[in-house]
């Protein structure tokens, strides 16, 4: 890859977790041993056109997007780290769904990110596990989202 693209992918990639971390998405983090464990969710109609269109993401009203990042407690720069990442969500009646992640690395930043399908106002429960590259510490985050469909 050229130089120019591979800044190119580098700049798409820390755009889509921006997007991931502020459109009408709440961060959610979990410390764990000398790493950090950060998650967000956000609909896939949320996301800039163009956005959606660098990284293949459908843009749907019923779809939406995990974006989950570790890192080190004490480094203040937040740089994402290579880890083996697992996570689903659980709706209120129980039925589970397990979210596929795709790891995503630009310029030695790594998030992984999956996309699922959600009702509107669905109440999910998020578990994500991770397990950084090299580590034997393995985090664990919890959080419950509702999920809300942008009005046209």
């Amino acid at each position: 890859m050229s130089r120019v693209g591979g800044a190119i992918r580098y700049v798409a990639a820390l755009a889509l977790l921006a997007l991931c971390m502020s459109v009408r998405a709440q961060t959610h983090e979990h410390p764990f041993g000398e790493y950090v464990l950060r998650s967000s969710v956000v609909t896939t109609h949320a996301l800039a056109p163009e956005s959606a269109d660098i990284h293949d993401v459908e843009r749907e009203r019923d779809r939406a997007i995990l974006n989950v990042i570790v890192y080190r407690r004490d480094d203040p720069l937040q740089m994402a780290l290579p880890a083996r990442v697992t996570a689903h969500a659980t709706d209120l009646a129980g039925v589970r769904q397990e979210i596929e992640l795709e790891e995503v690395v630009a310029n030695d930043r790594v998030s992984y990110t999956g996309t699922f399908e959600f009702l509107p106002r669905e109440v999910l429960d998020f578990t994500i596990r991770a397990q950084p590259v090299g580590s034997d510490e393995t985090g664990t985050l919890q959080y419950r989202e509702r999920l809300w469909v942008r009005r046209r």
